[in-house]
Formats: structure tokens, C-alpha cells, sequence
């Protein structure tokens, strides 16, 4: 029997919550397990910074959240119903899950499963890839088991990702992602059986819901390496349907860190109106992020200027945020104007006031802001240069 110890290679926050876990598990008659990512890690010696601690339980999940969330400290508590799981998030840089071990069955491809209440053994063979497919017994008298019915450590010695049954792609087409992410991160190549299946699987892509796409672009952008992530999917076509090219891989390799808006927005600086206008129904997108791709898109595709007051008519009109993020991606002579206008000109408060034209006699009308505006050009421009000379260009304004 291979046994872990699990102290070794955790974090003493991480090993006291499992234990805490642990303990109320025994306490109920319930059996619980070390599940996943964090038994991947843990075997990889990869653990000590763990993020998210998974756990599988064989027995009553509802019963044992009342009882275990009175003997631990957290911010955050999520429940799902459906799935019989919880999610505590602890601390920022700290969550543990806790779910149901259970089967999963299929109805149609890349449909959610219907689940079942089940054992330890299915649960892991209901899982992506066999290093994924590993668990290690926390409770009872064969406590630091080693579950490994699939060959995951020994995938692990061999650098392999492996699917565990042929269906598993068509199944779920967003294991195609988890793959690259995977590999990516992981350094690993898929064994030859899993790689053809890749292939044939990315047919099924099509019928991914715009929720579960988006949700796999932003664990994508999240990678440490999401350059190498998204470069490697966009070489399988796996975002073909979105419309992202070469050059939108290319404008993503500028970024030196990376949200999902950020992303998306250097994904899509190269796009045309159309596929950009479209993007909003494909990822079921928030308005605002919408509107801040079509934003960037269109800075990326402006005319340029050395004359400042022809920079602020040109960029004002858009929000700081796409500025800010279309200056990490553009160069040349774009750049120069981008950093011009939010270094410098965004900054130049104008000279006259609506009070200050009052004062001069001058009568609110629609000539009004228009002086305003003419006067501010002037400014930017070194025409003016302060209060006096501009009072004096407003009698020639009149």
C-alpha cells in the first residue's frame, strides 16, 4: 500500500483545515478523501503554496457542512444543491471544496451530467485525466492512502496527459481546454491514444453553451503562462469560433500580466466590426465588456497625430481603461500618441471657466461651449499660454 503524508508537503493552514475536515468526517462515520489537483501537486512536490484544496466525501455533504463550517473560520460560503457541494473561501489566497462523491452520466455530448450519489471509486472515474484521477484517504484505519486506479502517478513519471475512457472528450469538449492548460502548465505531452482523441473531439466544440466557453477563456488568461496557453489553443482552432487570429495571439504576447477583459481586448484588437459585434452573443458578455473590446479595437485602428489638440479630439471620447490597455498593445507611433495623450494632455486643466466667460459679460448661448472648446484647443496647442492671453482670444472669439 502506498501511504502519503500529507503534512509534508502542505502549508500548516492547509494541512490544519484538512485535518479539522478529516476529523469531522471520522466523527459523522463518513469517509473522506484528498482529491485531484491537490494530489496531483502534492506527488509533483508542488503543494506547499496550494491555492485550492478539493475534497471528496462518501456520506451525507449537507449534514457535514452544518456540522464542519461551526469549526472553522472562512469568509465566504457557496453551496450548489444540484451538485451536493460547497465552496469556503478562507482567505483570499486560500478556498477548500468539499463534494459529493458521485457518478456522472451523459445524456447527450457536451451536455451537463445527471449525478448520482456514488463511492469514492466511481468519483475518480468520473474525472478528466488520470493525474487528475487520484485520491488519498484521509479518514479511517488506512489514513494516507494512495488511490490510484487509473495509473496517474505513473503518468505523472511520464510527463503523459491521458484521458481515461474514449467518450471523455465528446462527453465534455471543455476538457479540451483543461488539456492545453495542462500541458502548458505542466510541461507534459498527451500520449498518442489521448492526442487522436483530442482531434476527433474538437467537433463537439459547437455545442458549448457561451457561459462555459467564456468560463475556459478565463481560466485560460488566468494561467501563470497565458501566452503559451492561448498560443497553444489557437494553434488547435480551439477558439475558432470566436474569430481570433494569429495577430490577436501576437497583440496578447505584449502583456506582461493579464485579466480576462484585458485579454479578450488584445484577442480582439485585430478584428473586424462584425466578429466584434458578434463576440457579445458567443461569450454572453457584460455590456461594459462589450463595449471596452469595441473601444480598444477601434484605438487600435486610429489615424495618428503629433498636434495635441487634434490627440484629445480624437481619444476623448474613449474611457481610460480601453486607453490604458490599447497603449500596452499598440507601438510606434499609435504608442507614442496613447502615452502623449494619458501622460500629459489628459492632464491639462483648461485655462478658462464657464464663470470666467460670465464675468467677461459673455451671455450663456450656444456659442457658449463651443468658446470653451476653441479656447481649450488653443491651449493645448501653446497659443495660449495663461489666463490673460486667453481673456484677450475671447474677444476675438466673440
Amino acid at each position: 500500500m502506498n501511504k502519503i503524508k500529507i503534512k509534508e508537503h502542505l502549508s500548516p493552514e492547509s494541512y490544519k483545515l484538512i485535518t479539522s475536515a478529516a476529523k469531522t468526517a471520522e466523527e459523522m462515520g463518513y469517509s473522506l478523501f484528498l482529491v485531484g489537483g491537490p494530489v496531483r501537486d502534492i506527488l509533483l512536490n508542488k503543494a506547499e503554496n496550494m491555492k485550492d484544496i478539493d475534497l471528496a466525501l462518501e456520506g451525507d455533504t449537507k449534514s457535514f457542512i452544518k456540522v464542519f463550517q461551526d469549526k472553522i473560520s472562512y469568509k465566504k460560503l457557496i453551496t450548489h444543491e444540484k451538485f451536493n457541494t460547497a465552496s469556503f473561501e478562507i482567505n483570499s489566497n486560500l478556498h477548500i471544496d468539499i463534494a459529493m462523491c458521485r457518478t456522472e452520466i451523459y445524456p447527450q455530448p457536451a451536455m451537463l451530467p445527471v449525478i448520482e450519489k456514488s463511492d469514492i471509486s466511481d468519483d475518480l472515474g468520473r474525472r478528466d485525466f488520470s493525474i487528475n484521477a487520484m485520491a488519498i484517504r484521509l479518514t479511517g484505519k488506512n489514513k494516507g492512502e494512495l488511490l490510484d486506479p487509473f495509473e496517474g502517478q505513473k503518468d505523472l513519471s511520464n510527463r503523459v496527459i491521458s484521458v481515461l475512457h474514449q467518450n471523455s472528450f465528446i462527453d465534455d469538449p471543455t476538457r479540451l481546454y483543461r488539456a492545453i492548460r495542462y500541458q502548458t502548465r505542466l510541461g507534459f505531452n498527451f500520449d498518442i491514444a489521448t492526442f487522436r482523441l483530442f482531434l476527433r473531439g474538437k467537433i463537439n466544440l459547437s455545442l458549448l453553451t457561451p457561459e462555459r466557453i467564456r468560463y475556459e477563456l478565463e481560466c485560460m488568461l488566468k494561467e501563470p503562462d497565458f501566452k503559451n496557453v492561448l498560443s497553444m489553443a489557437n494553434k488547435f482552432e480551439l477558439f475558432d469560433m470566436l474569430g481570433f487570429d494569429d495577430t490577436g495571439i501576437e497583440y496578447l504576447n505584449k502583456l506582461k500580466s493579464c485579466d480576462f477583459e484585458t485579454g479578450l481586448c488584445a484577442l480582439c484588437a485585430n478584428m473586424d466590426k462584425d466578429n466584434i459585434s458578434q463576440l457579445h452573443e458567443k461569450l454572453n458578455l457584460p455590456k461594459s465588456t462589450s463595449k471596452l473590446a469595441e473601444e480598444v479595437n477601434a484605438i487600435m485602428h486610429l489615424k495618428t497625430s503629433r498636434i495635441p489638440s487634434r490627440i484629445y479630439e480624437t481619444l476623448s471620447g474613449y474611457s481610460v481603461k480601453a486607453i490604458g490597455i490599447s497603449s500596452q498593445l499598440a507601438s510606434g507611433e499609435l504608442k507614442r500618441m496613447l502615452n502623449f495623450y494619458s501622460g500629459k494632455i489628459s492632464k491639462i486643466k483648461p485655462l478658462i471657466s464657464s464663470n470666467d466667460l460670465k464675468k467677461a459679460g459673455i451671455r450663456q448661448s450656444a456659442k457658449f461651449g463651443k468658446m470653451l472648446a476653441d479656447l481649450y484647443m488653443l491651449q493645448l496647442d501653446g497659443k495660449i499660454s495663461d489666463k490673460a492671453d486667453a481673456m484677450d482670444k475671447i474677444r476675438d472669439l466673440k
